[in-house]
């Protein structure tokens, strides 16, 4: 694996495979292309541990909270599942192959004898993945990784308190919103009853301090919301979630709910992840 040189804006200067072209990316998108590039690689395989924390910023060149970022976003899009005090193991080989398939492809469609300016203008730039996936790790102008952590803070005190102050009354106003979300196949309209689902099971919680801690993550998650309902699938797949997650505090099993709301959210970045690479593979085949 390469080592990357710094610079003093905090970018690094990283080799684009086989070529002379150097692309400016961030320290962490980078170790994270490398993992990636690893996995596919054969050299760390679906379903086994990867090598330690001390063995990998060596062989990387960076520090344990780079290394530990780049971890994060690689669990958020389900290639990688850290479990606390047993290591990090790989559990989706194929999401981590069909991003570089789709970039070699891209690649292999350069001709370095051809004169950049006598290429064909691209309307966006769409035809390369790496990008796109980075799209995947921002929402306004932060980190996804810390809107997740954010997010997670809130709704895992949230739901602790939904379970001991349990309100009837408001559980007949989310049944009403989840039987709207079964019937419905508009992206748009999903993605609004979606961020009004997961305000109620806030306020189940009654406490005023945390849904206004919610409120100020609002635009974010509705961003996040609106990206993801349009993703092939997402639907139904949320829908079914949130029944879980709403069955599980009925059942007053907090750490259930919690557990279930994590692992909707990382299947859910996870689909983006692959539509992301499924779409640019489709805009290079038709450039190509």
């Amino acid at each position: 694996m390469e080592r990357y040189r710094k610079e003093s804006n905090g970018e690094i200067l990283m080799p684009n495979n086989n070529s002379l072209h150097v692309k400016r990316v961030t320290l962490v998108d980078a170790v994270v292309e490398q993992m990636i590039e690893a996995i596919k690689s054969g050299r760390f395989k679906e379903g086994k541990k990867i090598p330690s924390e001390k063995v990998l910023t060596q062989e990387f060149g960076v520090s344990r909270t780079t290394l530990r970022e780049a971890f994060k976003k690689l669990e958020y899009f389900g290639i990688l599942s850290i479990k606390q005090g047993n290591g990090t193991y790989v559990v989706d080989a194929n999401t981590a192959m069909s991003i570089l398939a789709s970039d070699e492809k891209s690649a292999e469609g350069e001709d370095s004898s051809v004169e950049e300016s006598s290429l064909p203008p691209l309307a966006d730039d769409n035809s390369n993945v790496r990008e796109a996936i980075r799209s995947l790790f921002t929402i306004g102008n932060y980190q996804l990784s810390h809107y997740i952590e954010a997010r997670n803070c809130i709704e895992r005190e949230a739901f602790r308190l939904a379970t001991e102050r349990l309100d009837e009354r408001a559980l007949v106003f989310i049944e009403k919103n989840l039987k709207k979300q079964e019937h419905c196949e508009s992206p748009e309209e999903y993605a609004k009853l979606d961020y009004d689902f997961h305000s109620q099971l806030i306020m189940l919680s009654k406490n005023e301090f945390l849904f206004q801690f919610w409120s100020a993550l609002s635009p974010f998650v509705k961003e996040q919301l609106q990206r993801s309902s349009a993703v092939e699938g997402v639907i139904k797949h949320s829908y079914s979630y949130h029944k879980k997650i709403l069955n599980a505090l009925k059942d007053r099993n907090y750490k259930k709910a919690y557990s279930l709301n994590t692992d909707h959210l990382r299947i859910i970045q996870g689909r983006m992840l692959t539509e992301a690479s499924k779409q640019t593979s489709i805009s290079q085949e038709n450039f190509l």
